[in-house]
């Protein structure tokens, strides 16, 4: 099924859409197929990186990555499910670059908290980018349900490294869902224009700092 620009209110989706999921990575067989997924997921990055959501057209991702339309169609059904397996990357790679350079502390709210800050920065500091990736994680909750939870999995994950080792990884799992519910709800909010990026990171300050009040 294919969305129209009516298909949109408020740089949202509206309505009920059903899409398959995008050709999920384990299932790809040969490393020319995993190098020309990756080359896709690049390729997505760099058009959403010229102008954001609006900018970011299969057709222009195609060219960029060299394979045919039909090619990116048959690894993604749309540009939602490219951008948000972007996401996805995105955050699994932050989260390797945290694990290769922890913080001294030996607080995991300390960490966390750092951790934070360093992601609101990395953000920003790629805004058309960030904002693509951001549009496309809110309209996958809508059309690509398990790209959105795979997002969501993986930033939970993030949190829980983050936490480290504990006596009790129920409570840090449970810590690490919670913020990662607000961080997608501060996502939502920021597409819809309603935070700024020192709006969302005061926000999971905030959050961060209650919880460890809690457990402390």
């Amino acid at each position: 099924m294919a969305l129209h620009s009516n298909d949109f209110h408020s740089g949202l989706l509206v309505g009920e859409y059903s899409y398959e999921s995008a050709l999920p990575e384990d299932q790809l067989t040969t490393d020319a197929q995993r190098e020309r997924r990756s080359r896709i997921l690049d390729a997505a990055v760099a058009v959403a990186g010229g102008g954001g959501y609006d900018s970011v057209h299969m057709r222009d991702i195609a060219t960029h990555a060299r394979v045919s339309l039909a090619t990116l169609y048959h690894y993604f059904p749309s540009k939602v499910h490219v951008l948000a397996c972007a996401l996805d990357r995105e955050l699994m790679r932050f989260d390797d670059h945290l694990s290769a350079d922890p913080s001294t502390s030996v607080d995991p709210f300390v960490r966390l908290t750092a951790a934070v800050s360093r992601l609101i920065d990395a953000m920003e500091a790629s805004e058309a980018v960030t904002e693509a990736m951001a549009h496309a994680y809110a309209a996958a909750n809508l059309v690509a349900l398990a790209e959105a939870e795979m997002i969501r999995a993986q930033t939970s994950d993030m949190f829980v490294h983050l936490l480290g080792d504990s006596n009790t990884p129920v409570l840090y799992r449970r810590i690490a869902d919670t913020l990662t519910d607000v961080w997608t709800s501060e996502m939502l909010a920021m597409v819809q224009g309603r935070r700024t990026y020192a709006d969302i990171g005061q926000r999971l300050r905030t959050v961060i700092e209650l919880m460890a009040r809690r457990v402390r």
